[in-house]
């Protein structure tokens, strides 16, 4: 697979599912050995993913970008801010931590929306 667009970060749950965020919007997602691109909804560079589960998951970018995975699809979060968005956590209990410097943001379940 060749790439135009730079890679920011990846994540694996095991050893056969993980997915890796880049620049323009890129999500591909790596299950059983094949690596598949998977629609965005955006074009803003995404700089963090991580998944509390197989269908739940969050990955964050450039201009405030939140997306979530159901375990089917991606679709975008609420704005909450306008600063670019560096890194994603989402804890055992579903918690997602979100920040970039002094932007911290928070959500009890993000499981739900």
């Amino acid at each position: 697979m060749i790439l135009k667009n730079n890679l920011q970060a990846i994540f694996f749950l095991n050893s056969d599912l993980g997915w890796i965020v880049g620049d323009n919007g890129l999500i591909l997602k790596f299950n059983n050995g094949e690596w598949l691109v998977e629609e965005s909804g955006t074009e803003n560079k995404l700089n963090s993913v991580y998944f509390a589960s197989e269908k739940c998951g969050l990955a964050v970018g450039d201009d405030g970008t939140i997306l979530k995975y159901n375990g089917s699809k991606w679709s975008k979060y609420e704005k909450m801010t306008c600063n670019n968005l560096l890194s994603v956590v989402i804890t055992p209990k579903y918690e997602a931590w979100i920040g970039r410097g002094k932007t911290i943001l928070y959500n009890k379940n993000c499981s739900k929306k």
